[in-house]
């Protein structure tokens, strides 16, 4: 789980191309101080968030997530399909699978997903070191 500034929007059903069409209308946020944070679940190819609007399965959200780094950050976009949606009382737990990224977008993600769990390891590690 990360604590990250995101916004998403519901892009309704449709194929990527319609998504994509209709993501390009939700500009960058100005700063990561204008979104608010979520805990998110990140990978590679997708991500799984708390909202409390539901989205059904099949439905496609587009994302704008900050990747915080020691240089301040970089804003990652990306249209995502919905492969669940369960419902957790007054909170939907929504799973996204990004489709349509570049290799290079995706090579993004790989890397920043492995530098935050080696961070995770060696703090981990420092921390059993000192016991």
């Amino acid at each position: 789980q990360l604590d990250m500034k995101a916004e998403f929007h519901s892009l309704g059903e449709g194929d990527l191309a319609r998504a994509s069409g209709a993501f390009e209308h939700h500009d960058i946020p100005s700063s990561p101080e204008a979104v608010r944070s979520y805990d998110i679940n990140l990978s590679g190819n997708g991500l799984a968030y708390h909202s409390n609007t539901p989205i059904k399965k099949g439905h496609w959200v587009g994302v704008h997530l900050f990747l915080e780094n020691n240089k301040g950050g970089e804003w990652f976009s990306a249209v995502g399909k919905v492969v669940r949606s369960r419902a957790n009382g007054e909170r939907s737990e929504i799973a996204l699978f990004f489709e349509g990224l570049s290799d290079g977008e995706q090579d993004k993600l790989f890397d920043y997903v492995s530098t935050w769990y080696h961070a995770k390891i060696q703090l981990a590690l420092s921390n059993m070191a000192g016991l």
